[in-house]
């Protein structure tokens, strides 16, 4: 069950069953008519420092953040704990990020579990999706 999303909208992603944004919980800006959703990211940076340190790999948490500013495709990756595949851009190159949803007395957050360079399936279920 997946579906290409630019930026988290709740009414959109909500109806799909996928991650969303509250506004409550959430920072919001307005310009231009531009609606941005701000979110909270937070991972382990002992982590992201062996996964950039992988060439395999080759970005930490702090650059696969950049997915998230750009179109990208997200889907369910499982359900118990209830984990998010978002594959989209760093630089020139396709990535795939792992997430959860969690919270703390700030509202949620995404929670990066883990990440790789795009596999050839991974890439063509972007390529047809966007």
């Amino acid at each position: 069950m997946g579906s290409p999303v630019g930026a988290l909208q709740p009414s959109s992603t909500a109806s799909h069953d996928l991650p969303s944004v509250s506004l409550s919980d959430s920072k919001v800006r307005r310009s231009c008519g531009i609606r941005a959703i701000l979110v909270r990211f937070h991972f382990d940076p002992r982590k992201s420092q062996r996964l950039r340190a992988n060439p395999r790999r080759g970005i930490g948490f702090e650059e696969s953040e950049e997915i998230f500013s750009h179109p990208y495709y997200l889907d369910r990756r499982s359900d118990l704990p209830e984990q998010f595949r978002p594959i989209g851009w760093v630089g020139e190159r396709l990535y795939t990020v792992i997430f959860e949803i969690r919270g703390d007395q700030e509202g949620e957050y995404y929670h990066l579990v883990t990440l790789w360079k795009a596999t050839r399936q991974e890439q063509q279920l972007y390529e047809k999706n966007s």
